[in-house]
């Protein structure tokens, strides 16, 4: 997604009812996207659950922020839909964390 909306974000945006607002945020957003993916590659590679245990914060508060976005008029209705699958993520993130720990303290 972050080098869709870095090089070719006219391709993605029409999905998000954006299409319009193309601008210099969007394709900065796209950086920090692909910086994101970078991190997430990265720690996974490195069996980082630090950085698992991080993301499970930012992902359960995605819904929160995006929710209060949408009430306040900021935001449509399908960036709400997209955070609650992202805060499903989290709690997917959550469980699984806690099932490795579970197994180690077993073990």
């Amino acid at each position: 997604m972050g080098a869709v909306l870095l090089f070719a974000p006219r391709i993605i945006l029409p999905f998000f009812g954006v299409a319009e607002d193309v601008n210099a945020y969007t394709y900065m957003l796209g950086f920090v996207l692909l910086a994101s993916a970078f991190y997430y590659v990265s720690s996974g590679v490195a069996k980082s659950r630090h950085f698992a245990r991080l993301t499970v914060y930012t992902r359960l508060a995605s819904p929160v922020v995006t929710v209060a976005l949408f009430a306040g008029g900021h935001v449509p209705l399908n960036f709400v839909l997209l955070s609650i699958l992202d805060g499903l993520g989290g709690v997917w993130t959550l469980v699984a964390l806690r099932q490795l720990d579970s197994a180690v303290v077993a073990a």
